[in-house]
C-alpha cells in the first residue's frame, strides 16, 4: 500500500504479482512424508487479505498455472522455475490484469507460438542435490512464432541504468519503437521469460533484478506502470517498507 500510495502520488500504476513456487502448482509429486496439510498458505492469506481490505492490485498467478497444466506442462522437471509455455501463461495473466488499469491492453493470443520440445542439461535442482551426472531437463521448449512480432532492441544504458554486479542480472530496457507506453519491473529470475514479452505492448520495459525499489530511477523514467514481481518463497522475507 505504501507503494502504490507513493506512485499514485505520482500518476503512475502499480500491479503486485506472485508467481507460484512449483510445489503449489504440482503439489501430487511431493514425496509421502511431505504431503500438502491443506492448511492456508501463507501467500493465499496475503491475498485474501488484500483482496478483502485493499485496492492493491495483486496477482495470484497459482490459478492460471494450474488451469494450465491440463493442457501442457507448466515447470521444468529439474528446475525450480517455470518453463516457456508456463511463462507465457503467466504473462496472459499478467497482462489481463495490466488491462484492468490500463484499458487496450490485450496479450498475445495462446496460438502465436508453436512448442517444441527442447532438451537441455538438467537445472537447478539438479545442482542443489550436488550431483555430476549428465541428467536432462525434458520439459524445456521452444517457442516458434507462428505470426511476425514486434523486433525488440535490448538496450543497456550506464548513464541511465546503473550496472553493476554481475552482466546478466545488469537492469536494462528493451525498446519497441512501434509501440508506446512505459513499464518498470522489479524481478526476481522468473520475470526472465516475460522479456521478449511485455515489450510487445510497451516502447520502454525496464527490467531491475532486484525487490528494492531504485525511486530516483522511477521519478527519472516516468513510468505508466510499475510491476513487483516476486516469487511465493520469498514474499515472506522481504521487508515491504524498504
Amino acid at each position: 500500500e505504501m507503494r502504490r500510495d507513493w506512485l499514485q502520488a505520482r500518476g503512475i500504476k502499480y500491479l503486485f504479482v506472485i508467481p507460484p513456487d512449483k510445489h503449489s502448482v504440482y503439489p501430487e509429486y511431493l514425496p509421502d512424508w511431505l504431503k500438502d496439510s491443506g492448511a492456508t498458505s501463507k501467500v493465499q492469506h496475503l491475498v485474501d487479505y488484500l483482496k478483502a481490505h485493499s485496492t492493491v492490485e495483486v496477482l495470484d498467478l497459482r490459478p492460471a498455472l494450474i488451469e494450465a497444466k491440463q493442457q501442457r506442462v507448466t515447470y521444468l522437471q529439474t528446475d525450480t522455475h517455470w518453463n516457456q509455455f508456463g511463462g507465457f501463461v503467466a504473462y496472459r495473466a499478467l497482462m489481463q490484469a495490466l488491462a484492468r488499469q490500463m484499458p487496450g491492453l490485450e496479450p498475445l493470443p495462446l496460438d502465436t507460438y508453436e512448442w517444441k520440445p527442447k532438451p537441455s542439461p538438467a537445472g537447478d535442482l539438479n545442482r542443489l542435490k550436488n550431483t555430476t551426472d549428465s541428467a536432462i531437463e525434458p520439459h524445456r521448449l521452444e517457442a516458434i512464432p507462428l505470426k511476425p512480432l514486434a523486433e525488440l532492441e535490448k538496450v543497456y544504458d550506464p548513464v541511465r541504468l546503473p550496472q553493476k554486479g554481475i552482466k546478466d542480472i545488469w537492469p536494462f530496457f528493451t525498446l519497441n519503437t512501434n509501440a508506446s507506453g512505459r513499464a518498470m519491473v522489479f524481478h526476481d529470475s522468473f520475470a526472465c521469460s516475460w522479456y521478449l514479452l511485455l515489450g510487445q505492448h510497451f516502447k520502454d520495459v525496464f527490467y531491475i533484478w532486484q525487490y528494492e525499489w531504485n525511486r530516483q530511477l522511477i521519478e527519472r523514467e516516468k513510468p505508466d506502470v510499475v510491476i513487483d514481481e516476486m516469487l511465493e518463497r520469498y514474499v515472506n522475507q522481504q521487508d515491504p517498507a524498504v
